[in-house]
């Protein structure tokens, strides 16, 4: 079996890694790669095989344009080409990003992909001494979806949008360093269920008026109902709900 593994590949990192660098030996400025196919492991007496979706972003953020603008990709940048990846299997809500570490990814940079309690894949910054070795003059980001491990992808359908007012109400909670926007986000849209319409973390703050070892998180909610006006009194409950079950779940309080 280990002669086996030797000539086949275990991740498809390494044929993205020669694509980016035959790319910016071509004086490419920017890299967004992906590449889908068989990946292979030991288990045991016999060779697992597994279907992957890999990914690279390296390079500036943006193509060359008239304002100048010559950002490097960071880590959000590759976890926004993740999320679109799983809107295809319409759960990018209940997708999970846990930090975790990998041999060819840079430590405290490193994350990997949870759903529905199951690991399926790993995304990260290539590991400085590997930045070194492959001479890129761009930090690396990568990802791996063990497809096989995913649900069954479900078909988008027709939901009628709804033609009354949106409400929209801003929270600053103040949780621990040890708590992850993902965390938050999963209690509040398991309270409000599909009267939220849109989730945003709009603010991450440390500083005064905040105790050490903790942070404020601002979240933005778009409430609204398919069937009529969500009036204030409703709206007031609502929130109130959420903040009893983030003090509960989380021992979030509200930020003053």
């Amino acid at each position: 079996i280990s002669q086996d593994l030797a000539v086949l590949r275990s991740t498809l990192w390494s044929g993205l890694i020669r694509a980016a660098r035959l790319n910016f030996s071509h004086q490419a400025d920017r890299c967004r790669l992906f590449e889908i196919g068989s990946v292979f492991a030991d288990a045991g007496q016999q060779v697992r095989e597994r279907n992957c979706i890999g990914g690279l972003v390296s390079g500036s953020r943006f193509p060359v344009n008239w304002e100048g603008m010559n950002q490097d990709s960071d880590f959000f940048d590759l976890k926004s080409d993740i999320e679109a990846i799983l809107a295809s299997w319409r759960c990018t809500e209940s997708v999970q990003f846990l930090r975790e570490s990998h041999p060819a990814l840079n430590p405290g940079s490193t994350a990997a992909l949870y759903l529905g309690g199951n690991r399926v894949g790993v995304c990260g910054v290539l590991h400085p001494a590997l930045q070194a070795e492959y001479e890129f003059r761009h930090p690396v980001h990568l990802f791996e979806i063990d497809l096989s491990a995913m649900p069954a992808a479900t078909l988008p359908h027709y939901e009628p949008y709804s033609k009354f007012p949106a409400v929209r109400r801003d929270l600053a909670v103040v949780v621990d360093d040890g708590i992850f926007a993902a965390d938050l986000t999963k209690v509040v849209a398991a309270e409000l269920g599909l009267r939220l319409r849109r989730l945003d973390v709009f603010d991450v703050y440390h500083g005064p008026g905040v105790d050490t070892g903790r942070k404020s998180v601002g979240i933005g909610l778009i409430l609204q109902d398919a069937s009529r006006t969500l009036n204030d009194e409703e709206t007031d409950d609502m929130i109130a709900r959420v903040v009893r079950r983030l003090e509960h779940e989380l021992g979030a309080r509200i930020r003053n």
